[in-house]
């Protein structure tokens, strides 16, 4: 939310100094230079054809962006996870040894923590792809400079190896030892993995919030350039028009 806030004022900045800049141009034009209102008009109906241009390729990479979020939040899912999780429930309920149990229950722990450091490479991936499209309409349009919002799972990373820790301690107790198996694998769930849960549902929350929010900036400013020059446009139609009845 700060960040949107933040891009918005950049952005009321940006459309009063263009208001300025512009009311500073139209104060030259008169009478005598009807050249240089034409000459400004197909300018800015060259600037209308970029931004129609601005628009389809904005549409295109929203939709190539899309499908990318789409597979950074289906890697945090609860069905993701829950594959994992009822995958080895179905093992930890089998009868096994003692060791076997505490085998088991090390390898859910690594594939839970392999989900969220696949999840992290895609995220990477994502970050990188928002990147690329605020550079290359900066560099073609003029749009989309500036601070981009960042998304990192670092910090559910961290909180996973907390949960891990505390999982680690409770496998290799004496007392897990000494319980019965199946007040293990209930309670193993009832905890832990009921912690790891919550992390995850958490990071996917988060990332499906980044996801729909962080091209916004970018659309907005299309939007704005739209508009600016179409109101550019409409005021020099008005001057070229007043010009003919008066000059």
């Amino acid at each position: 939310m700060v960040f949107l806030l933040n891009k918005s004022l950049s952005l009321s900045e940006t459309k009063y100094k263009y208001a300025l800049d512009q009311l500073e141009e139209f104060k030259q034009i008169d009478c005598d230079n009807a050249d240089m209102i034409s000459k400004l008009m197909a300018e800015t109906q060259e600037r209308q054809q970029v931004y129609l241009l601005s628009v389809e390729k904005f549409q295109a990479s929203r939709r190539v962006f899309s499908v990318q979020a789409k597979t950074l939040i289906d890697a945090l899912s609860q069905e993701k996870v829950n594959l994992v999780i009822q995958r080895s429930k179905q093992e930890l309920t089998k009868g096994l040894t003692t060791y076997a149990l505490k085998q088991n229950i090390q390898l859910l722990f690594d594939d839970l923590r392999e989900v969220l450091l696949e999840a992290v490479e895609t995220a990477n991936e994502t970050q990188e792809l928002v990147g690329v499209i605020h550079r290359k309409f900066g560099e073609k349009y003029g749009v989309g400079e500036g601070e981009v919002k960042l998304f990192s799972l670092d910090q559910y990373q961290f909180e996973l190896e907390q949960i891990l820790t505390e999982g680690e301690t409770f496998r290799s107790s004496l007392k897990t030892t000494m319980t019965e198996q199946s007040i293990v694998v209930k309670k193993l769930y009832s905890s832990i993995i009921s912690k790891i849960r919550d992390v995850f549902y958490q990071a996917n929350q988060d990332a499906t919030e980044w996801s729909d929010s962080v091209l916004l900036p970018l659309m907005r400013q299309i939007k704005e350039h739209k508009k600016q020059t179409e109101s550019r446009l409409h005021m020099l139609r008005k001057i070229s028009n007043s010009n003919r009845r008066h000059c």
